[in-house]
C-alpha cells in the first residue's frame, strides 16, 4: 500500500487528485489507490511490473526512483495468491487495484 501511495503522490500534479478506497466483500477486501494526471500509456502497461522498467523519468518529479517498486509489490501479491490490477487513462487517471484475503 505504501508503494502504490508514494507512486500516486509522485506522479500526481500539484492540483491533482489522490483516492484511496477500501471496500469488502464476502471474502476479499479490495484496495485502490488512484491520481490524477498524465496516466501510462496503454503499450506500456504490460511492462511496469517488470524489475527496473520505469515508465518515463521525464514525468516524475522524484528523479531517483530506479523502477523496483511496482515489480516488489507484484511479487508480494503474487506470494499471497492475490491478484492486483492497474487501469490507466492518459490525461486523466491511474489507478492500481489489489486484493487481499480476509482472516
Amino acid at each position: 500500500m505504501t508503494n502504490l501511495f508514494h507512486n500516486a503522490v509522485k506522479f500526481t500534479p500539484n492540483d491533482g487528485d489522490i483516492k484511496i478506497k477500501l471496500k469488502k466483500d464476502d471474502t476479499k477486501c479490495i484496495f485502490s489507490v488512484s491520481n490524477s494526471g498524465y496516466g501510462i500509456e496503454p503499450d506500456k502497461l504490460d511492462y511496469i511490473w517488470e524489475r527496473l522498467y520505469k515508465v518515463d523519468n521525464s514525468r516524475s518529479s522524484d528523479k531517483n526512483g530506479v523502477g523496483i517498486g511496482l515489480y516488489i509489490v507484484k511479487k508480494i501479491i503474487d506470494a499471497h495468491d492475490e491478484k492486483i490490477y492497474v487501469e490507466s487513462v492518459i490525461d486523466d487517471y491511474t489507478e492500481f487495484t489489489f486484493t487481499v484475503s480476509l482472516a
